[in-house]
């Protein structure tokens, strides 16, 4: 990025100050040298730029990232004798997204981060792994996430996410059994599982 579009994101990123309102009381006025100003419309767009290293680093794990915003998700597929191997790649690749973070003045919460296996009842069944050290946090496997509003369940039946509907989106007649919605007793072995974090 060079010449005027360069001086028109120095120009929108400089001087910036804030001021924030607690219990009532207006604080002083703060001056800011970092950070992506809240509310904006370039904000998004200026803080994926800042973090789009980020898909490198995960990459060299052998690894696949999906960035939304400020939401991020790795994923891996593996099969299942692999599941001990995927999870030292795993924490490996949290470790070093940690250390690319604090070089880049972020912070890594691993109190925020959740762990889900998705698979079929058999090969879930089958996997004992159920907590992950990451970082100074153990994070427990879920059994379902919140990902951008959308309840995902281990089975991916949307069984939960159905269950979060207001009633009046639900069709008048019957609701549907998790069993209704998805029969994943069928998939066989061999197929993948996969593994999601959001840091």
């Amino acid at each position: 990025m060079t010449g005027v579009v360069l001086d028109w994101i120095s120009c929108f990123m400089r001087e910036r100050t804030q001021r924030i309102v607690f219990d009532g009381q207006l604080s002083t006025t703060q001056h800011l040298a970092f950070g992506v100003p809240q509310g904006s419309v370039l904000g998004p767009l200026i803080y994926v730029l800042y973090t789009a290293e980020l898909s490198c680093v995960v990459a060299e794990h052998g690894l696949r990232l999906h960035q939304y915003a400020d939401d991020s998700q790795i994923y891996i597929s593996v099969a299942l004798r692999d599941a001990t191997h995927a999870v030292q790649r795993f924490t490996d690749c949290v470790s070093d997204i940690s250390d690319w973070m604090s070089a880049s003045r972020l912070r890594l919460n691993p109190t925020k981060m959740e762990v889900m296996w998705l698979g079929s009842n058999r090969q879930l069944g089958q996997i004992t792994i159920i907590v992950i050290p990451l970082q100074s946090a153990i994070v427990r496997v879920s059994e379902s996430a919140r990902d951008l509003g959308i309840v995902l369940d281990c089975k991916l039946s949307m069984s939960e996410r159905i269950c979060a509907l207001p009633i009046w989106f639900l069709p008048p007649t019957t609701t549907p059994t998790s069993d209704q919605i998805a029969d994943t007793s069928s998939c066989p072995d061999s197929s993948p599982d996969i593994y999601i974090v959001s840091p």
